[in-house]
């Protein structure tokens, strides 16, 4: 009975694994370490970038929107990324 008990724990522990978003990291440095994975998700609009030529000049705000109309995380961060990159030019000239 005992052993039915260890097979039955073994099995449920190895299910539980399997079934849990973690991950078991072997390093030289800090030997085995295990982290919980989190989803990410990396998209462009509901549709994907338009591609549209947008003319140069065109402050971000305005470029944003029409790089990215439906989806407003993504349009906020092409914005900001516009940002910095026209400080830059700027610096740069």
């Amino acid at each position: 009975m005992k052993k039915m008990s260890v097979i039955g724990a073994t099995l449920l522990g190895a299910a539980v694994l399997c079934a849990a978003p973690i991950s078991l990291h072997l390093s030289q440095d800090k030997g085995m370490s295990w982290s919980v994975d989190k989803a990410q998700a990396r998209h462009g609009g509901y549709y994907g970038p338009s591609h549209a030529v947008i003319p140069a000049g065109t402050p971000c705000k305005t470029a944003a929107k029409l790089e990215f109309p439906t989806d407003r995380k993504t349009r906020h961060a092409f914005k900001h990324a516009c940002k910095q990159a026209w400080k830059a030019q700027k610096k740069a000239a």
